[in-house]
Parts: C-alpha cells; sequence; structure tokens
C-alpha cells in the first residue's frame, strides 16, 4: 500500500507474519486505537485516508484480511483469522482500549474476535445470511472458483461453499460478542432482487429486526448509501468512528464484575491466596471452587503468600503488600486499561519485580491484568490442538482454562491444523485425539515438528481399539499405531492406557481424569432421581436395566433421567424417565446434580477396563452416589465407602433399593466421595505437574527428537540434511 505517512509492520500471529499499516505513534501512548479490517473485496489503499483524518482522536490501524499473504498453515478458516488478529492486538497494543471497524466480512471477523482490549465493535454491512447476500452472489462463485484451498476455506466459512444454497446463517455470532456491537446498514434495501445501479445494503428487515431485538446490536441506518459505506458515507463513517474513539478513551470496566474472571486467571494450585478488591465473597466461592483446599484471606496477615490478587489498588499499595509474596508467589493485579495499567506496570518494574500479563482469555473485556514475580522465569509455551471436540471437555477446553492460570505458562487453543514454521520459539504442542493421518503424513508432520522446534504430544484417553469399534466398525490396522511412534510424547488417564502406550513409545504420562470446580456439599435427602448417561453401551446396560424392575415397582416415586443410551432407556420398565439425547458438559452435569444417584454398569469386556472413572468424578462433586460395576470402578470405589460395586446382575437391583430407602447411606457415601474427590482428583493438583512434564520434555528435545527418528526412520526422508543435530545416533537399518 503506497502512503508516504504510514509504516507497515509485521507482526507472527497463528498464520504466519500478518501486516498492518498505521502511523508513528509514540511507544507509551495511551490513546485508544481503532482497528479497521477491510472486507475480503476491498483494496486496503482506499482506507488509506482514514489514519490522517482520525489522527487526533485515535491511533487508526489498518489490518487486511490475510487472504493475498501465503499462509504458512493451509488453513484460513474464520475463526483462525480472528484469533490471528487478536494476536495482532495483543502484540502491537495490549492494554489500550480499542475499537473493531470491520467492513462487510470483515465486519463479522470483527464479532468474532475475543481481545480483552476490544470494547466496542462496528460492522459495517455485514453478509449476516449469506444466502440472503445476492449481490455478491457472481463475485463470490467468480472467487470460490479461482481461489487456493486456505482461500476457499474462509470463503466457505463466510458464504457458503459454491453448491450450498443455505449459505451460512451468522446471526448468533452478534449475540456472544465480546463487546458491544454497532451494525451500521444502508438506507438502500436489499429485497427483491433486482437490477440496481449500486449494491444494496446486505441486511435485510428481517436481519435487522433481529439484530435489534434478539442479537443485542445497535443498528444504525445511513442514509443515501447502500453496501459500500466506504465510498457512499464516508462523512457518517467518521462521525461513528470518532464517537466510538471517545467512548473508547473514556471507558471505565467497574472492578466489582472482575471477581469471577480474578478467580479463574489466579494460579489454581495456590494453596495460600490474599484476595483485596471488591465482592471479595465472590472470590473467594469462586476461587475454593478450583481449589477447595486452598486458604483464602481477605485482609492480609502474617506468612507468604503463593499468589495476591488486587483490584482497583493503588501502585505503591500493590508494591509495598508485593513483600508478602513467597519467592515463588504470584501477584496478580486488575486494572483499568490505559494510564492505570501503564503506571501499574512501571512501578512494579521498578520494585524489582519481574512483570507480565495475564492471558487474555482470562482477562475481562477494558481490564488489564498484571502478573509479577519476585523472579522471572522463562515462560513455556503450550498449544492445544484439538481434533476431537465432541463429549471431549474435560480433556481440552476445561485443563486449558486451569493451565492459562499457571504464571510460567503461555497456553493456546485452536483447532487443526497448526503452525508448523522452521526456527520457530521451542514449544509443547498437544493433539488430542489427532486424526487417522497416513504414515507418510504423520513422518511430514513429525520432521516439521523438528524444524520448528516443536515437540508432539499426543493426548489419547481411550483405548484406540475401542474407537475405531465405535466409528468405524473394524479395528485399526498395523499403520495406524505408528503415529503413537512418530510423536515426541503421550499422555493419557489411566494405568491400563500407560502400559499400552509404552509398547510404540517410552515417553507417556498418567494425567488422571480430575474434577475442575467443586461447590460444598449439599446435606439432607436428595430427590429420589437416578442418572445414567453414556453412548453405546451394549446388551449389558439393557440387562441392568430390567433387572432393576423389582426396586422400581417398590419406589414407585423413582424418576430416571438418562442420557446417550436410547436402548436403556427404553428397557427401564416404568413410565418415569425422562431422556436426553446428547446435552453440553455443562448441562450434563446440571442434570445429573439433580438426582441422587447415578448408575454406571460396563461390561466385563475385553478392552473395556483401560477406561476412566470420569462418571464417579461428575457424580462426587454433586454430592451424587455412584453404583458401579467392578470393571474400572473398582480401581476407585470402595464398595460400602465411598459408593456401591455391583459385581453381579442381582447386585443392581439390591443395592438401588438400600440407597433410595436409607437417606442417610446415600449421604453417608455421598460425602465420602466427595472428600475423596476433593483430597485426591482436583485438577489443580495437576498443573504443576504437567508443567513439570512438558518442561522436562523440552530440556530434553534433541535427544527426543532423535528418538523419534530412531523409532521412525522414514522421518529422515521428510528432513534437509544436517536439521537433526545427533543424527549420528541415529539407526537408519
Amino acid at each position: 500500500m503506497q502512503s508516504e505517512e504510514l509504516i507497515r509492520v509485521d507482526a507472527p500471529t497463528l498464520l504466519g507474519t500478518m501486516p498492518y499499516w498505521t502511523r508513528e505513534e509514540p511507544a507509551a501512548s495511551d490513546r485508544p486505537v481503532l482497528l479497521v479490517i477491510p472486507s475480503s473485496f476491498m483494496d486496503v489503499s482506499a482506507l488509506n485516508r482514514l489514519p490522517r483524518l482520525l489522527a487526533d482522536d485515535c491511533q487508526v490501524v489498518l489490518a487486511p484480511l490475510p487472504l493475498t499473504i501465503a499462509p504458512i498453515v493451509p488453513d484460513l478458516a474464520a475463526w483462525r483469522v480472528a484469533a490471528a488478529l487478536d494476536q495482532v492486538v495483543g502484540q502491537g497494543f495490549r492494554g489500550r482500549p480499542l475499537v473493531v471497524m470491520g467492513f462487510g466480512d470483515g465486519g463479522l471477523i470483527a464479532v468474532m474476535m475475543r481481545a480483552p482490549e476490544i470494547v466496542r465493535i462496528l460492522s459495517l454491512d455485514p453478509p449476516v445470511r449469506s444466502a440472503q447476500a445476492w449481490p455478491l452472489r457472481a463475485a463470490v462463485a467468480d472467487r470460490l472458483a479461482r481461489a487456493s484451498d486456505p482461500v476457499r476455506r474462509f470463503l466457505s466459512d463466510i458464504y457458503g461453499a459454491d453448491d450450498d444454497a443455505a449459505g451460512r446463517d451468522h446471526r448468533g455470532l452478534f449475540q456472544t460478542a465480546q463487546a458491544p456491537v454497532e451494525v451500521l446498514v444502508g438506507s438502500e434495501p436489499l429485497m427483491p432482487e433486482r437490477a440496481v445501479a449500486k449494491s444494496p445494503s446486505l441486511v435485510d428487515e428481517d436481519d435487522r429486526a433481529w439484530l435489534r431485538e434478539t442479537g443485542g446490536a445497535r443498528v444504525r441506518v445511513v442514509s443515501g448509501a447502500g453496501h459500500d459505506l466506504a465510498r457512499e458515507a464516508g462523512g457518517a463513517l467518521l462521525d461513528v468512528a470518532r464517537a466510538a474513539a471517545a467512548g473508547a478513551a473514556a471507558f471505565q470496566r467497574p472492578l466489582e464484575q472482575t471477581a469471577a474472571r480474578l478467580a479463574d486467571a489466579t494460579p489454581w494450585g495456590a494453596r495460600r491466596v490474599l484476595y483485596l478488591g471488591p465482592e471479595p465473597a465472590a472470590f473467594a466461592t469462586q476461587f475454593r471452587g478450583r481449589n477447595p483446599r486452598a486458604t483464602v484471606d481477605l485482609a492480609a496477615a502474617d506468612g507468604a503468600y503463593d499468589a495476591i490478587v488486587l483490584a482497583g489498588q493503588a501502585p505503591a499499595h500493590a508494591v509495598a503488600i508485593a513483600d508478602a509474596l513467597a519467592v515463588d508467589g504470584c501477584l496478580l493485579v486488575a486494572t483499568q486499561l490505559g494510564r492505570p495499567s501503564r503506571l501499574m506496570s512501571q512501578a512494579l518494574a521498578e520494585a524489582g519485580l519481574a512483570t507480565g500479563h495475564a492471558d487474555a482469555a482470562a482477562t475481562p473485556v477494558g481490564t488489564a491484568l498484571i502478573r509479577a514475580r519476585k523472579t522471572a522465569r522463562a515462560p513455556l509455551r503450550l498449544t492445544t490442538v484439538v481434533y476431537a471436540r465432541s463429549l471431549m471437555d474435560i480433556r481440552t477446553e476445561l485443563p486449558v482454562r486451569g493451565l492459562r492460570s499457571a504464571p510460567d505458562l503461555r497456553v493456546d487453543y485452536q483447532w487443526p491444523p497448526f503452525a508448523q514454521a522452521a526456527g520457530g520459539t521451542p514449544e509443547v504442542v498437544v493433539m488430542t485425539r489427532p486424526a487417522e493421518w497416513t504414515v507418510e503424513a504423520w513422518r511430514a508432520t513429525a520432521a516439521r515438528a523438528i524444524m520448528a522446534g516443536q515437540l508432539l504430544v499426543i493426548e489419547y484417553d481411550d483405548h484406540p481399539e475401542l474407537v475405531y469399534q465405535i466409528t468405524r466398525g473394524a479395528r485399526p490396522k498395523a499403520e495406524d499405531w505408528e503415529r503413537f511412534r512418530l510423536v515426541h510424547g503421550i499422555q493419557t488417564t489411566t494405568e491400563p492406557l500407560v502400559d499400552l502406550f509404552r509398547r510404540f513409545n517410552p515417553e507417556v504420562a498418567l494425567f488422571p481424569n480430575a474434577v475442575f470446580a467443586l461447590k460444598p456439599f449439599q446435606a439432607g435427602p436428595r430427590p429420589r432421581r437416578v442418572f445414567f448417561g453414556g453412548v453405546s453401551r451394549g446388551p449389558f446396560v439393557v440387562e441392568v436395566a430390567r433387572a432393576l424392575a423389582p426396586t422400581i415397582a417398590a419406589h414407585p416415586d423413582t424418576t430416571f433421567h438418562v442420557v446417550g443410551d436410547r436402548a436403556f432407556f427404553d428397557a427401564l420398565p416404568t413410565r418415569a424417565k425422562v431422556y436426553d439425547d446428547l446435552l453440553s458438559y455443562d448441562g450434563y452435569l446440571e442434570a445429573m446434580a439433580a438426582c441422587g444417584i447415578s448408575l454406571s454398569p460396563l461390561s466385563d469386556s475385553p478392552l473395556v477396563e483401560t477406561k476412566s472413572d470420569a462418571k464417579y468424578l461428575d457424580a462426587a462433586r454433586a454430592g451424587v452416589v455412584t453404583i458401579a460395576s467392578p470393571t474400572v470402578y473398582a480401581r476407585t470405589i470402595q464398595s460400602g465407602r465411598n459408593g456401591l460395586i455391583a459385581a453381579t446382575l442381582g447386585d443392581w437391583p439390591a443395592m438401588l433399593g438400600r440407597l433410595l430407602g436409607d437417606d442417610a447411606e446415600r449421604e453417608r457415601l455421598a460425602r465420602a466421595a466427595w472428600k475423596d474427590v476433593r483430597d485426591r482428583r482436583m485438577f489443580a493438583d495437576q498443573i504443576a505437574v504437567r508443567e513439570a512434564w512438558y518442561r522436562d520434555l523440552l530440556a530434553r528435545r534433541e535427544d527426543l527428537d532423535a528418538a523419534v527418528v530412531e523409532r521412525a526412520p522414514g522421518v529422515l526422508r521428510h528432513l534437509p540434511s544436517g536439521a537433526l543435530p545427533r543424527a549420528q545416533r541415529v539407526r537408519t537399518t
């Protein structure tokens, strides 16, 4: 882009280097930022006057969509583009109030962004429902026909594939936006389809009404304009941008709203915490849910603290209270964006503390979270790439939330593929249930990881043969096991799986399933409601359901809630039953918590013993008693102490009747299970163990690279000569 007054800045992102253009700005600037995202049909140079016209109001940053940049990854999914722009914000404008203004499909990307600096979003005539956007139909079809695969992915995400008449419905994005949204639309109506001299607005009257009434957006109609607001309504755009910049400059988020987010950002493993700020009870309740054995003080006491959390405190107070930190303790300070944030960081640094910002995912919008330590430690970069998304919260999103609280981890969470640029910063990449690629594709991935300084770890929480039986109705082939040889390490959930995976790779870590939030134990009688949840559990569970008939007859007021297994539901000899096909993880936990008893039958069939005791944990955290099969659950449940083990088919009705007839017995067992989870199975206790293992892997990276090639010599075909520092140790025959 040619402009004498604009400078180009190249920002590293998950999509590779992304450029943006802006005017010179002092390094310590606190002014608001206007991030402008042109549509994929615009030339960014059409907007190069904006930075000068708005120079007195804000710093304008022109950030084109990366469709003309050769991507490092073969995927320009819309969410990845938004995440890359979030990284641009975090690197170049951290802690400054920011307004995002996106044109057309750039307006949808703006709504997808999640950077905490964003305080307002201006979405300019976006294709809310792409099937309605008939004025772009020919242009999109032409672009799709000529586009590379990465660009096709972006266009398909926004407009739908060229054979998809239904298009894409983006209305839901506006309900989950990071900040208040203002949608500007032209007054030239979209419908009906007709010959037009200029493109009309892409947002029809129905969508405008939906955005106002359901989407929570402010909709402003620009008189005399159609879709091309940049050309047809320049004056109106400048007025809107100036007003948004002024609002951003004056933005103050009430710190009272940050208590829950601060509790999530506080290191979950901290055992002694001091909190000084608004809503102290809310903070203490939230954090004790993460770590129920922690002590949370709301006034300073003698002794050292693992974590000190401040909200709305003066810099001098923060510096003084930092003396109470333990040697490895963490100070977490919440301030307003802009000058307060800069002054706090400066004061802590001048006091000799090592400062850094908290993970953006834990930072409330419009607020800066600053971490400080007495001693600096090199951060460890950790990326979780989620291949299996359904029913996997306890192995994907929830662990990432906990790991992000660790002050020395920099955690990224994304969908595949992941960037593998040669010569990158060393990092650990955890691949959750990765796809069954060809062996050659895995070899190439391993080689790129070696070149990029990445340690590849497979997260696998089930026996691969069981997964294949359910998904393919077949057993895995010999080459399907090769992926476990071609990575640097494996993490899993049970000891039988550790033994299995060590046949292919010696670097296996055991991280059992755990509980992420524990509420206080609920004493007293519970409803006569029984829970069963499972997917494709086979004929044995049907036998169990039928066997319950005498107990159901003896306790006719008992109801059942079944999730996932229709065969079990149909076999239950009662009309007092409710069925849900699938629930979100939160919905599943709520359904279980509304019951008093949970049933976990498992057949004693090959490979099932490798499964985890996750359903026991889900029940115990909610004060629900588990009756379970000895397969898997005998490793956890001591029958009669923290649950019941049904060793025979006849035990199921007898044990269910025992609990339905004795509230005191049910509560005794439930309380013991709850304490068991509190003392041994909280995720907060795993964070330091996981970090230590990842750091150990990185410390041995060269040896582990060589070990990968030793197990799979075919990787060498994908490596340039001399790429492996210790190649002389590798057998190739």
